[in-house]
C-alpha cells in the first residue's frame, strides 16, 4: 500500500541536480534539432528512420542523479523541512530593511501628516501597553505587521481576521498613510515565503494541524527576527500536556472547592499572559465547557491579555478557529483579548481611544470585574538585562512592585530581594490581586522560589492568603508526559534527607512525619480539625497521571496519618515553611 502524501517529506535539496539535469535536456534537444533540420550531409550514413529500423536515444544521468532531480522538484512544489528556517535570516533582514525605512519617514520634518499619525499611534500605545514603550518599539511592531500580515492571510484563508481584529485595523490605517514610501517593496521578495506556508496550509483541515505550522512559524520569526524581545519578554511555548494537566486541575478544584465548573454563569477565566493562546485553545477544546454553555462563555467570561503583537495575532486566530471549529458556526471574532501589559493595567487610567478605540474599551471591561474566579497561563520569565551592555532591562511597575514591597518582601529574612520583582513573582502577586472572594491562580512558573532564601517571604505570605496550595515539583521522579519537550513533569512525592530532592504530587501542605533521613510524605487525603469531612489532597487529573506511570502498583495507606508513600531521594534542606509553592498547578483562595 502506498504510503499517504502527507508522510512523505523531503529534508535536503541539491539544486546541482536541477542543473544537471537541464544541462542534459538541453545536450539531447540540441543533438535531436540539429538532426530534424540538418538531414545527413554528404558522407553521411542515413539516419535510422530511413533504413527502417529505430534506436533507444539514452538519457545520460549519473547515479542518482535522477533520483535527486526528482527529490528537488518535489521540494520545490511541497518544501521541506528547513525551507522556513532557511528563510528565517531573510526575514531578519527585512524586518531590519522595514525598520529603517519606517524610521526614515517618521524622522523626516517634510513628512508632516505621517509624521503627526506615527505620533498619535505611539501615544496610544502607550496608553493601553506601557508609558515607556520607545518610539523604536512601536516600529518595530509596525514593521512585524507588514511582515506576517501577508502569511496569517495564507494560512488562514476564507477567515476574515485582519479585517475585523482591532489592533490589525489600527496597524493598517497608520501604515497606509506610510505604504505612499513602497514600505511593500522588500516584501515582494519574500513571495516564495508566504507561497509556502499557504501551500503547506492548503492540506491540513483542521484547527490542530494549522496551529502546529503557528508554533513553528513564531518560534522562527521570533528568535531569529527579534531576539531581544525573546530575551526581555521570557517568550516560550507551553506543551500542550502542561496546559491539559492544569486546565483539568482547575476543573477538579474548581468542583471541589467552590461547587462550580469552568462553565458555570459567574466564573470568569482570565490568562493574563496568553502567548500564542495554548490555554484558552485548549480550554475550548478540552469539553469542560458545555457546548451549550460555551457561546456566553466565549463572547463574556474568557478573558485573555498579551503584550506581544504577533502573539496577539496568532493567539487571537488560534482562539476563533477553536471555537469555529467546536461550534460550526459562522466564524466570529474573540472580543475577550487585548493587547496590553498585564502588569502596567491598574497602574493608570487609559485616556487615550483614538485609534485602537476596540481595544481600549476591551481593556477597561476588564478592569472593571470584580470577581475573577480562575487566572491561569504561563507567565513571563524575565529578570532584567545581564549586564548593562544589552539595553535590554524590565520596565518598572511601581503600584505593583510596592505591592511586592509591603508583602513577600517585608516577610523576607533575607538581605537581597532583587529577585522577588522577577516576571514571574510580579505575576503570582498581580494574579494573587485580582481574585475576587475566592478564586485560583494555575501558573507555570520557575522553580527557584520553591527554595531560594529571598522567596521565604513569598513562601509564608501564600500559606496565609490561599487555602491550599497545590505543588508540582520537578526533580528526580520518572517522567508521567510523554515526551521529552515537556520538561514540565508531574511526579507522586517528596521526601527530606541528607543529599538530594524528589519531586512532590499535588498537596496542599508537607506534614513532616521524621521517618527515616528525615524524609517526609504528602497525605493522600486532608482531615478538619475534628477527623470528619475528608477531602482530596491530590487531583484526579494528578492521580490518574501517577496510576498510569505506575500500572499494577496501589498506593498503601497508613491508619494513623493516611499517608501514600514511595522511595525518597533525600534532599539536603527543608522549606523555609510547612507548604511548598504550585509549580505547574493551581493555589485555590476561598
Amino acid at each position: 500500500m502506498a504510503p499517504a502524501p502527507s508522510k512523505i517529506e523531503i529534508i535536503a535539496v541539491n539544486d546541482r541536480a536541477i542543473r544537471n539535469a537541464k544541462r542534459r535536456r538541453q545536450s539531447l534537444t540540441e543533438r535531436l534539432r540539429a538532426r530534424a533540420q540538418g538531414g545527413e550531409g554528404i558522407g553521411t550514413s542515413p539516419s535510422p528512420a530511413d533504413t527502417g529500423t529505430q534506436t533507444e536515444l539514452e538519457f545520460e544521468f549519473e547515479p542518482g542523479e535522477l533520483e535527486r532531480a526528482i527529490h528537488a522538484r518535489i521540494v520545490e512544489k511541497c518544501g521541506r523541512r528547513t525551507y522556513w528556517e532557511d528563510w528565517a535570516n531573510d526575514i531578519a533582514r527585512i524586518a531590519q530593511t522595514h525598520i529603517t525605512r519606517i524610521e526614515t519617514i517618521v524622522l523626516n520634518p517634510a513628512n508632516r501628516k505621517e509624521r503627526r499619525a506615527f505620533r498619535t499611534f505611539v501615544e496610544e500605545l502607550r496608553d493601553d501597553l506601557n508609558p515607556a514603550i520607545t518610539e523604536n518599539e512601536v516600529i518595530e511592531m509596525l514593521a512585524q505587521h507588514l511582515i506576517t500580515q501577508p502569511v496569517f492571510e495564507a494560512l488562514f484563508e476564507g477567515y476574515s481576521f485582519t479585517d475585523n481584529n482591532p489592533v490589525s485595523q489600527g496597524m493598517r490605517e497608520t501604515l497606509n498613510l506610510l505604504n505612499g514610501h513602497h514600505l511593500e517593496k522588500e516584501a515582494d521578495t519574500l513571495q516564495g515565503f508566504y507561497a509556502s506556508v499557504k501551500m503547506r496550509a492548503e492540506g491540513i483541515d483542521n484547527v490542530a494541524g494549522k496551529q502546529r505550522i503557528v508554533v513553528e512559524l513564531y518560534d522562527k520569526f521570533f528568535r531569529n527576527a527579534f531576539p531581544r524581545v525573546t530575551e526581555r519578554l521570557g517568550i516560550v511555548y507551553t506543551p500542550v500536556e502542561v496546559v491539559d494537566f492544569i486546565l483539568h486541575s482547575i476543573d477538579h478544584l474548581l468542583r471541589q472547592e467552590f461547587g462550580q465548573t469552568l462553565g458555570n454563569p459567574g466564573v470568569h477565566i482570565l490568562d493574563p499572559f496568553v502567548g500564542t493562546g495554548t490555554f484558552i485553545t485548549r480550554l475550548l477544546q478540552s469539553d469542560l465547557i458545555t457546548p451549550e454553555e460555551l457561546p456566553y462563555k466565549y463572547r463574556h467570561e474568557i478573558h485573555a491579555n498579551e503584550i506581544v503583537l504577533l502573539a496577539y495575532y496568532i493567539a487571537a486566530i488560534n482562539i476563533e478557529m477553536a471555537y469555529h471549529e467546536q461550534m460550526g458556526d459562522e466564524y466570529e471574532p474573540f472580543p475577550g483579548i487585548c493587547l496590553t501589559d498585564t502588569f502596567q493595567m491598574y497602574e493608570s487610567d487609559d485616556l487615550i481611544s483614538e485609534i485602537l478605540v476596540d481595544n481600549s474599551n476591551r481593556r477597561t471591561q476588564q478592569k472593571e470585574l470584580k470577581d475573577i474566579r480562575v487566572i491561569m497561563g504561563n507567565p513571563p520569565y524575565s529578570a532584567g538585562q545581564r549586564s548593562e551592555n544589552d539595553n535590554n532591562d524590565n520596565i518598572e511597575y511601581p503600584l505593583l512592585d510596592q505591592r511586592i514591597r509591603t508583602t513577600y518582601a517585608e516577610r523576607s529574612e533575607a538581605t537581597l530581594s532583587k529577585a522577588l520583582y522577577d516576571s514571574y513573582i510580579r505575576a503570582i502577586r498581580w494574579g494573587s490581586d485580582r481574585l475576587g472572594k475566592g478564586g485560583i491562580i494555575g501558573f507555570v512558573t520557575n522553580a527557584g522560589w520553591i527554595e531560594g532564601n529571598a522567596m521565604d517571604g513569598l513562601r509564608k505570605y501564600l500559606a496565609e492568603e490561599f487555602s491550599s496550595i497545590y505543588n508540582e515539583r520537578v526533580y528526580q521522579m520518572p517522567r508521567i508526559f510523554p515526551n521529552a519537550e515537556a520538561g514540565n513533569v508531574v511526579i507522586c512525592l517528596t521526601g527530606l534527607g541528607e543529599s538530594r530532592g524528589f519531586s512532590t504530587l499535588i498537596a496542599s501542605v508537607i506534614p513532616n512525619f521524621h521517618f527515616i533521613a528525615g524524609s517526609q510524605c504528602f497525605p493522600r487525603y486532608l482531615y478538619d480539625e475534628d477527623g470528619n469531612n475528608r477531602r482530596d489532597a491530590i487531583t484526579d487529573q494528578g492521580l490518574a497521571h501517577f496510576q498510569t506511570a505506575y500500572p499494577g502498583e496501589t498506593i498503601p495507606r497508613t491508619t494513623s496519618s493516611t499517608t501514600s508513600t514511595a522511595s525518597c531521594i533525600p534532599r539536603t534542606t527543608a522549606p523555609a515553611t510547612p507548604i511548598t509553592s504550585p509549580r505547574n498547578s493551581p493555589a485555590s483562595r476561598r
